[in-house]
């Protein structure tokens, strides 16, 4: 699908002028150092609790090339998006009203094919189609642009603290190294929109996890409790600050 997982030239200038419109500059932060940006990691983010706002922050100023993993229906025609981002996104997953996940679906529906597109966005399919995910995954680190996953299992919809993860990056790890004897490191990552935060963990070596007879579900619950402890550790205690000084400045 895609020749180069860069940017291209003119979508990045593009980026540089307008996306201040679209999102604010996160802070980010870091568990322990900034991380290289001479190799690739896969990292695994939320979404935020509204449903596509970290997509858009980390589009525009995430500090690693990459390349997101998306939905396969955000691929195919607008009868399809659009019942999908209705459907699931609106009105299963934020419990948006009817009126309110028509209007949302149908300006998503409108563009995000071509966001999808300029992304250099990854179609996630989980039939017989699954092959060409793995492929085009294999040809972006290859390439050594990072993969941004979007893991959360949305069952319960959008929430701060998660339960489980899709394992799916672990296949996708173990068969690269397979592929290539190249240990791609995950990281995993919290975006909060109410502390403007993009926080960063240490990587992990899920190929020594492997090797180390871990499950994937086992994998999978480990960078769970990674990412809650993000929230637990950085955004809780910035939260419970502003409403010390909010209950101090109008208290009667």
């Amino acid at each position: 699908m895609y020749s180069s997982y860069e940017r291209s030239k003119g979508y990045q200038r593009f980026k540089k002028v307008f996306g201040g419109l679209l999102a604010k500059r996160p802070t980010f932060v870091y568990r322990n150092k900034p991380l290289s940006t001479d190799v690739p990691y896969i990292f695994l983010c939320n979404h935020g609790l509204n449903g596509s706002v970290s997509l858009f922050v980390n589009e525009i100023y995430f500090p690693h090339s990459h390349a997101p993993i998306g939905q396969q229906e955000i691929f195919r025609d607008f009868r399809t998006r659009f019942a999908y981002l209705y459907n699931f996104n609106h009105r299963l997953r934020r419990g948006l009203s009817k009126f309110q996940s028509f209007l949302n679906a149908t300006f998503e529906a409108t563009f995000t094919k071509m966001m999808y597109r300029l992304s250099k966005c990854i179609p996630s399919y989980k039939d017989h189609r699954s092959i060409k995910t793995f492929k085009m995954t294999f040809d972006c680190l290859d390439q050594g642009v990072s993969l941004m996953i979007y893991p959360e299992n949305l069952e319960m919809g959008y929430n701060n603290i998660f339960i489980s993860y899709v394992s799916g990056f672990v296949a996708i790890v173990k068969n690269y190294f397979k592929r290539s004897n190249k240990d791609i490191k995950v990281c995993a990552l919290y975006y909060s929109k109410q502390t403007n935060q993009l926080i960063f963990d240490e990587p992990f070596s899920v190929v020594k996890m492997l090797n180390d007879n871990k499950q994937k579900e086992e994998i999978a619950d480990f960078f769970v409790k990674r990412t809650n402890n993000l929230y637990i550790d950085f955004v809780q205690p910035k939260i419970k600050e502003a409403e010390r000084k909010y209950k101090k400045k109008y208290k009667t």
